[in-house]
């Protein structure tokens, strides 16, 4: 042993033996070591018996969370990532998708492309409240509650006289999705509230920072 001790136990797990406790000499002692010795070749960087990703002369079996200790290796959805790591352990994402950072997972995540880690969803309909706002605004170019034809005389005001911008432009005034606010937004408009035309497109597919507003 690393650690000279006495009255000590040891426990195999995996491959790695664990020395625990003990006393730094025969009668009276306590001391706080717990030491492991691994058998044949194991990197195991969180101690957990499951060996790091990576290293082909590992004979443990491989640890699916290498970063944390997670000796029960649960994993719910059946991917390459422990639910001590997973940032959607309900389904099944192997490349960890995470396109706004929150932690949360492209596959489980209730507004992909808009920072919201709380996940918050108010009326339960899946869509993340940080996504409610912008799908809420888009082609409700005059902040109404609804989409009539005031919203498309705002967007010729702003267009063609110089009038107010859509607010927020970005969400609002693309009805159509293409990334900058022009007269075809204005057709698509008019085509929806007086012509039965497809509605605005749901801005939630897009990723915010891409749109422009001349």
């Amino acid at each position: 042993m690393l650690t000279p001790r006495h009255g000590t136990a040891g426990v195999q797990f995996g491959d790695t033996i664990f020395v625990i406790g003990g006393g730094p000499r025969p009668g009276y002692g306590v001391s706080p070591v717990n030491e492991a010795f691994v058998l044949g070749s194991c990197v195991d960087g969180d101690l957990d018996g499951y060996g790091d990703p990576g290293n082909p002369a590992n004979t443990c079996p491989v640890d699916n969370c290498p970063s944390l200790y997670n000796a029960l290796q649960d994993n719910d959805d059946g991917d390459v990532w422990g639910n001590a790591c997973d940032n959607c352990p309900d389904t099944p994402n192997d490349a960890q998708e995470d396109a706004d950072g929150d932690l949360v997972g492209d596959s489980c995540d209730n507004c992909i492309y808009v920072h919201n880690p709380d996940q918050l969803d108010t009326n339960s309909n899946n869509i993340g409240e940080a996504c409610e706002c912008y799908v809420a605004m888009t082609g409700d170019v005059n902040v109404s509650g609804e989409i009539t034809s005031a919203d498309v005389i705002a967007m010729v005001n702003f267009s063609f006289k110089g009038g107010p911008p859509p607010d927020p432009c970005e969400a609002a005034g693309d009805v159509n999705c293409s990334g900058a606010c022009t007269s075809a937004d204005i057709i698509h408009l008019v085509n929806y509230v007086f012509k039965g035309g497809p509605p605005p497109c749901d801005v939630c597919a897009m990723i915010p920072g891409t749109w422009s507003c001349p």
